[in-house]
């Protein structure tokens, strides 16, 4: 069963069972036809996250539904040409400009990936249906924000987004295995992310208060990103710049390319203003292409930040724009994030001290992996391994929670043995052996890969 959630209604609720997954018995399908037919907007942009949901559609929606022509946008397959000029049959007076006529025909209906759902003017439009909820909520405020602009000819847009019916919600998402599932995915970044707390409440608190009509959720910028969704926002925004060839692009840039964007006073906010540091280290046997350090240095405090995803958020420029350094001394910064990675690194070289840094969490999972009482499972050895050194505070936190219920004694330490090889399983987490543990460094070692500075508003 499938249901519409916008901030207008365009009729009832439309409920019909799933009884296969022939296009034609699709009820998804004929509630996206039904809303196309029922829609009050001359112009129309659907958006879904994936190219084949878009073809699906274009292959089986009618050559004309409600009496509208259509162009399709596909990320991957779909070049920035051929997109610019599909965009201006759809949307010319706000492409091109008031009064433009596209040589080969207006049309009043968009099916698009995610690929137009940012930066795109499409206020000429009046309304968006989003066929699918993306992972990340923003994702649907950024598609409405295609409409809701500045210069818009309209009063009044029509905001839909379709969802399962209440109570097919949770059999639908398999919320907890989804997130779990995930946690590899976000190795892509090179970083352990902390994606299983609290994003199932988020999301189904999201998709409740969606289908209840909260319309809030769809056009107001939410500061309250989780690292759960912020982890899957940047991890979507770096698979669609892979398929349009952005990150060749960007894998040519030189090293120690850099540069500054000042935040705005209505944007995110997104903490004190500094400067960001990607590095390496030299080479090392094992380690050819050195090892990556990322560093935050505020300014005026000093103060060196090395969380991955507030780093992420703290420099991601929407909402910004670009502006000159201003007196910001690079040198001194660079000196304060190098210093600390050196110290990083170093502790990190040095495996007894590694061990001394690991804390109670990780040395009660060794000493019980380690204990020839206990029942080991298959793998017991490279967990142990895998958490000889310090990790995350996500993994600390899964431990502590495991060692309370042993000193509670609601599992048994054979079970806790378990649970652990398991953690260290799912989270991906690898055994650190003597040989891969790199020599110590100096900053000499350091290279800068790129660096942003990041400006506070402009008072009003």
């Amino acid at each position: 069963p499938w249901k519409s959630s916008r901030r207008r209604s365009i009729s009832d609720a439309i409920r019909v069972r799933l009884t296969a997954l022939d296009p034609a018995t699709d009820p998804k399908l004929r509630l996206l036809i039904d809303l196309l037919e029922a829609s009050p907007a001359q112009k129309v942009a659907v958006f879904a996250t994936y190219g084949e949901t878009i073809e699906y559609l274009d292959a089986n929606l009618p050559q004309l539904v409600g009496g509208r022509e259509r162009v399709v946008v596909v990320g991957g397959s779909t070049d920035p040409d051929e997109r610019t000029r599909k965009i201006t049959r759809f949307a010319p007076h706000s492409v091109v400009g008031a009064g433009h006529v596209p040589s080969d025909g207006e049309v009043d209906l968009l099916l698009s990936t995610d690929v137009l759902s940012e930066g795109q003017n499409l206020q000429q439009a009046q309304a968006v249906i989003s066929y699918d909820m993306p992972w990340n909520p923003q994702r649907v405020v950024q598609r409405n924000g295609r409409v809701i602009r500045l210069l818009s000819p309209h009063d009044e847009v029509f905001l839909t987004t379709m969802l399962p019916e209440p109570g097919a919600l949770e059999e639908m998402l398999k919320l907890e295995t989804l997130v779990r599932a995930k946690i590899r995915a976000a190795g892509i970044y090179g970083m352990e992310v902390e994606v299983i707390d609290g994003v199932e409440s988020e999301l189904r608190s999201f998709a409740e208060r969606l289908a209840g009509g909260d319309v809030s959720l769809l056009a107001d910028e939410d500061d309250g990103l989780s690292g759960a969704f912020l982890g899957e926002l940047l991890r979507a925004k770096l698979l669609r710049a892979q398929l349009e060839g952005e990150l060749q692009r960007i894998q040519e840039l030189p090293w120690g390319i850099g540069a500054a964007f000042r935040q705005t006073a209505v944007g995110r906010s997104r903490g004190a203003s500094g400067v960001f540091f990607a590095a390496r280290t030299r080479g090392f046997a094992g380690a050819e292409d050195g090892y990556r350090y990322w560093r935050y240095v505020e300014s005026g405090t000093g103060e060196v930040v090395d969380s991955d995803l507030e780093m992420l958020r703290r420099i991601d420029p929407e909402g910004g724009s670009p502006c000159d350094l201003e007196g910001v001394d690079l040198e001194a910064a660079w000196a304060a994030a190098s210093a600390s990675i050196v110290e990083e690194h170093n502790r990190r070289s040095d495996p007894r001290a590694a061990q001394d840094a690991i804390g109670p969490a990780q040395r009660f999972a060794l000493e019980l992996l380690r204990d020839p009482t206990v029942i080991l499972p298959d793998g017991a050895d490279k967990a142990a391994d895998a958490l000889a050194v310090e990790r995350s505070s996500s993994v600390r936190r899964e431990l502590n929670g495991i060692a309370a219920e042993v000193k509670e004694e609601r599992i048994s330490r054979n079970d806790a043995a378990r649970r652990i090889v398991d953690l260290v399983s799912v989270v991906g987490l690898q055994p650190v052996k003597l040989d891969d543990v790199p020599p110590e460094i100096t900053e000499d070692d350091l290279g800068v890969v790129c660096w942003m500075v990041v400006l506070p508003a402009l008072p009003c």
